[in-house]
């Protein structure tokens, strides 16, 4: 146990710095950024061509809203948290040559595809 707590307090220590606050926003949003910033050409070139944005669906316009908002450098300490859970990750379960990694995500069932979820 006492292992393991220290190992959590390296991950935390690591991942926050010196400022350990619960409110720091979840990393893998401020990736939205690279999403968003993929399409630069595309509008630039849509622009000049039609002289106006690109058609969006609902759920792409707010991904890319949410994108546009988003600062290179909070990207960039998203990142860099990645990376940190990345190797925190691999040294604790990926120690051997051949790991196995279980992860439960929901009971299988049957579906079938004309009765409504329940």
């Amino acid at each position: 146990m006492g292992r393991d707590l220290q190992q959590c307090r390296h991950f935390a220590g690591s991942w926050y710095g010196d400022r350990l606050e619960p409110n720091v926003s979840d990393a893998t949003q401020d990736m939205w950024f690279d999403d968003y910033h993929a399409f630069d050409n595309f509008r630039e070139q849509h622009w000049e061509r039609y002289q106006k944005a690109p058609y969006l669906t609902p759920p792409a316009r707010v991904a890319w809203d949410f994108g546009k908002s988003i600062a290179k450098s909070d990207r960039d300490e998203a990142a860099r948290k990645v990376q940190i859970f990345r190797a925190w990750f691999r040294a604790q379960f990926f120690q051997d040559s051949q790991p196995l990694s279980i992860m439960p995500i929901q009971n299988t069932v049957p579906r079938y595809r004309d009765d409504p979820p329940e």
